[in-house]
């Protein structure tokens, strides 16, 4: 796997986490100043649910656990490990194949 195929596959799932905070600050503006709703609402929705829907694809496995803890509830290396019952070291190791498997399925993809 190359180190592009890598952070490749890094950038996309990350994605996940920089859009969620874009979505929450852009309902707590309209909430609280009354800005009107945006299109990008609609668009940043869609890419959180094909980054989710990517990740359902996987085989059930420990890394496709690692990813959803990781980059959808946005769990930091240690608890995912502390959730998963494994040790900080393995949570490490794991997260290096879990993203190795998503690399190889999005080059897969295109």
């Amino acid at each position: 796997m190359t180190d592009a195929a890598l952070q490749k596959a890094k950038d996309f799932l990350s994605s996940y986490t920089l859009h969620k905070k874009w979505l929450n600050a852009s309902r707590y503006e309209r909430e609280y100043f009354g800005a009107p709703s945006s299109d990008d609402e609609v668009f940043l929705q869609a890419k959180l649910f094909r980054v989710r829907e990517f990740i359902a694809t996987l085989p059930n496995c420990p890394e496709k656990l690692f990813l959803t803890c990781h980059y959808v509830r946005g769990h930091s290396v240690e608890r995912c490990a502390e959730l998963m019952d494994i040790s900080p070291r393995t949570a490490y190791r794991l997260k290096k194949r879990a993203l190795a498997l998503a690399a190889g399925r999005l080059s897969e993809k295109e």
